[in-house]
């Protein structure tokens, strides 16, 4: 959070309206799963093959954000929040708190790999939960131009949701509707 000096008072970004867009880089999870399959190998290649692991290897480069963090001023970028530890949701609680706002993110369009899930199904953890390096949420006004342009520099992007005008935080998943709820510990917590 950032704070405001004269006041000690959190900063809210008031540029953020209600209807701006909030779009999504790369994939939640790819942090936290090559840290389980650095720690968990021995329990993982039980279930998973060898190269099922080493399909990893080609995601680590996916964890720099260089690309992301400079695109801000060519597309109107009202704010950026890092995704790390507490994944997603905590990220888009972070958000929420930053806007003063609530906010409603389309689950479904969350991207996330296969291969993640499969490993957060094995130890039941949530891949909504986990360490996310490398993805970045971005509002704005007119996401068009900006998932364009990070799509023709090769970085997988998505419009995921948009802030409400009231204080809501609401992650729906086709018709089921749920409230975002803090997140207290990153799941691989609960493993590692």
């Amino acid at each position: 959070m950032t704070l405001n000096n004269k006041e000690n008072k959190p900063y809210i970004n008031r540029n953020i309206r209600p209807g701006d867009f909030i779009v999504a880089t790369k994939w939640i999870g790819i942090e936290g799963a090559l840290e389980i399959i650095n720690h968990k190998r021995d329990e993982l290649i039980k279930r998973f093959s060898p190269s099922f692991m080493e399909y990893f290897k080609d995601y680590e480069a996916s964890l720099s954000i260089g690309k992301e963090s400079g695109a801000g001023d060519s597309f109107m970028i009202k704010e950026t929040i890092i995704v790390s530890d507490g994944g997603i949701f905590k990220a888009l609680g972070e958000l929420a708190k930053i806007a003063g706002r609530g906010l409603e993110v389309d689950i479904k369009k969350i991207p996330v790999k296969q291969e993640v899930i499969e490993i957060c199904n094995f130890f039941d953890i949530s891949p909504y939960e986990m360490k996310s390096k490398g993805m970045v949420l971005l509002v704005l006004k007119e996401p068009e131009a900006l998932v364009e342009y990070f799509k023709s520099e090769g970085i997988p992007a998505a419009v995921i949701g948009k802030i409400r005008d009231d204080n809501d935080k609401l992650i729906l998943n086709g018709e089921a509707v749920r409230y975002l709820d803090k997140i207290k510990q990153d799941s691989i917590g609960k493993i590692l």
